[in-house]
């Protein structure tokens, strides 16, 4: 049973899927349900395909991939797109390098 708790913990975390907070609240609950990320991976894959070949079938090549990023996005909560920004915001700040090395220890507390 513990590694149903586990596989829900990564749909909660990884897609906007509705999962109780309760399910995932501790990090002990969370540390396992990183084995279950390919399986979202795959349920999320599945869904996509299912979408690809309706939009692929009722629309232009590019009316159906725009949709099928949008679709994506929604799946996920946009959370790679989080990730993108977060990484061009450090990259990209005009911050001083101290600075810079000051907020990422900080984070990391």
């Amino acid at each position: 049973m513990k590694w149903l708790m586990d596989c829900a913990a990564a749909f909660g975390f990884l897609t906007i899927f509705p999962v109780p907070k309760s399910v995932y609240a501790r990090s002990q609950d969370f540390e396992n349900a990183t084995i279950f990320f390919p399986v979202v991976g795959l349920v999320l894959g599945g869904i996509a395909a299912l979408f690809a070949w309706i939009f692929w079938h009722f629309f232009p090549p590019l009316v159906a991939s725009v949709l099928m990023t949008t679709v994506l996005l929604a799946f996920s909560g946009a959370l790679h797109l989080d990730g993108l920004a977060d990484t061009a915001d450090g990259f990209f700040s005009s911050r001083p390098r101290e600075e810079l090395l000051e907020i990422q220890q900080a984070l990391r507390k």
